[in-house]
């Protein structure tokens, strides 16, 4: 899995000496680095983070960092890794060497990545699926190493948004494609698919849904898939979120339109990709939740004290444009319950 994932990550420096307890070093300016998937680019210390960065999920955390009186080329400098999951490894022990005062990545597969190469530098988790039971931390409540974060791992959504796509097919639906990832990195992974499983078995039954489960494990396979849910006669999609997905989510959102299946999605980015519907976490919110961890670090607190956080809210967002395109009608009562519709 760990070739797969959708990354953004921040590391600061190791400290040469320890950090003041409840306050920041005067005139220290912090590192923060930040390792991503994608084409190259490097952004060392001091130089301007690159606009695109800043317009994905690195960009919260900035202003959320700003926000708490941490500001770029006054009191921090960013330390900025993109490239292929393959040079992950090399740029977490890069970042390491920078050296970095924390890191910070965005799931637990990066965390683990970054944790080879230090056990020593804070690292705070933006938005792991599961934490815990991943070896990472002791317990949610006391994460007891260097590791700590929001963990994302929701699969009790499942029913609310089966729920969603029945209100919004009142009439239509009794057949359900559901599309997941072959997971078989780590047992944490295999676990959390294996609760996928069962909550969406318990809410089809729930709401008499015939299921129609496939499986893909390389982006070739998306075609056949869809062809495969199209001739089990499936009406709409619930598909898994994982990292493999999200970097895949336009050609989702591209090919569940081709076959016309309204498709529910766990973050909004695949609406905003032209998927149908999404209910989940504000991953902007959580990742700019993230500058309150970094802050709460630099400002003494350890990780190892400071727990693990969960989502308490969530978000509906439909796309009307491809509702129109499916030849749906959504129904106002529906309508009014969406957090945003895209127009």
């Amino acid at each position: 899995m760990e070739r797969r994932l959708f990354i953004s990550g921040i590391t600061l420096s190791l400290l040469a000496a320890p950090l003041a307890a409840g306050a920041q070093q005067a005139g220290k300016v912090y590192r923060i680095g930040g390792l991503f998937v994608g084409a190259s680019t490097n952004v060392t210390s001091g130089a301007r983070v690159p606009e695109g960065v800043l317009k994905g999920p690195f960009g919260p955390l900035v202003d959320g960092l700003k926000d708490l009186g941490w500001i770029e080329g006054h009191n921090i400098t960013f330390e900025l890794r993109i490239g292929g999951p393959e040079r992950l490894a090399d740029f977490a022990a890069d970042l390491v060497r920078v050296p970095a005062d924390i890191i910070v990545v965005p799931s637990a597969g990066v965390a683990t990545i970054v944790r080879r190469a230090t056990t020593t530098i804070p690292i705070v988790v933006l938005a792991a699926g599961v934490l815990e039971g991943s070896g990472l931390v002791a317990s949610l409540t006391k994460p007891g190493g260097n590791v700590t974060g929001t963990q994302i791992f929701s699969p009790e959504l499942i029913g609310k948004r089966l729920e969603l796509l029945r209100a919004a097919l009142p009439t239509t639906l009794a057949r359900l494609g559901v599309l997941s990832e072959d997971v078989a990195a780590t047992p944490e992974l295999v676990q959390a698919a294996k609760k996928y499983r069962e909550e969406t078995d318990t809410a089809g039954r729930a709401l008499r849904l015939e299921l129609a489960y496939v499986t893909v494990r390389r982006a070739e396979e998306f075609d056949t898939r869809f062809t495969e849910l199209v001739a089990r006669r499936a009406q709409a999609l619930l598909v898994y979120g994982t990292p493999f997905m999200f970097e895949n989510r336009t050609r989702l959102a591209a090919l569940a339109l081709l076959h016309r299946l309204p498709s529910i999605f766990e973050q909004r980015a695949y609406v905003d990709a032209g998927g149908f519907m999404s209910y989940g976490v504000d991953v902007a919110q959580i990742f700019r939740r993230g500058a309150v961890f970094i802050d709460k670090i630099l400002k003494g607190a350890r990780p190892a004290d400071l727990p693990i956080e969960q989502p308490t809210k969530f978000e509906l967002v439909i796309n009307l444009k491809t509702a129109k395109a499916l030849g749906l009608t959504i129904p106002q009562s529906l309508l009014l319950r969406a957090d945003q519709v895209i127009e």
